[in-house]
């Protein structure tokens, strides 16, 4: 199963006692970058006919074969959106208490989910709260609220990696691959006509190409299974 992706930054400065331009001409030739990291590389050179500094530029760095680095491509990653809506005949007050107490979903998706609950600090309705969703077979995953609006009737949340802070590792998740940047919303909204909801729940990540069907399915199958639950629970 694909790990998932952290974005990482580094940042290193010194200073360098020789003239700016002296240092600038030393280093600026882009294929040439072994002459001066000379013991940590075999060799380097612009292998596609630009020139030293010319955008465009492809520069085949050889290291030593006892470094052992492998850098692989990351797989090609497809954008998705998920959208179910749905009418709750309920009055929207009582639908949306029944669902906003983020640690509490395994109340109403009680036929997806064994249990819910927050595993930090924070209240049901806060943001930054966590929540651990166990599912049958012992599969986990790991859900951060990132907003809420009562006034407005919608939340935001997160799904965070799996292995931080002693959480399960990959290998707990229910879904065959993992979602990257997976952010989901539910909202819902009065129908004024007949004192009911109109209730939709959304979401975008990425994920490997080949599994972006597989998970579209999935996905929705989770919110229409949780909203018809809902339905189940609260409509009249």
């Amino acid at each position: 199963m694909a790990q998932p992706n952290v974005h990482c930054e580094v940042y290193y400065s010194r200073v360098i006692t020789a003239p700016l331009l002296t240092c600038w001409n030393t280093l600026t030739p882009f294929g040439k970058v072994a002459s001066i990291v000379d013991k940590q590389l075999e060799g380097s050179e612009i292998i596609n006919g630009k020139g030293q500094t010319e955008i465009g530029a492809v520069r085949e760095v050889r290291f030593p074969v006892s470094w052992g680095l492998a850098l692989g491509p990351r797989m090609a990653q497809a954008h998705c959106e998920a959208y179910y809506s749905r009418v709750i005949t309920a009055p929207l007050q009582t639908s949306w208490d029944a669902l906003k107490p983020f640690g509490k979903l395994a109340t109403v998706a009680d036929k997806q989910l064994e249990d819910s609950e927050i595993i930090n600090d924070k209240g049901q309705t806060e943001v930054g709260a966590v929540r651990e969703l166990r599912f049958p077979a012992g599969a986990k995953l790991y859900e951060e609220l990132k907003a809420f609006d009562e006034l407005n009737k919608t939340f935001t949340y997160h799904i965070l990696p799996f292995g931080e802070a002693g959480r399960a590792g990959p290998d707990a998740s229910p879904f065959p691959t993992t979602l990257f940047d997976y952010y989901a919303t539910v909202t819902m909204e009065a129908i004024t006509e007949d004192n009911t909801t109109f209730a939709k729940w959304t979401a975008r990540w990425e994920v490997d190409a080949e599994h972006a069907d597989t998970m579209k399915g999935i996905i929705n199958g989770v919110f229409a299974g949780a909203l018809g639950r809902l339905q189940e629970k609260v409509g009249k």
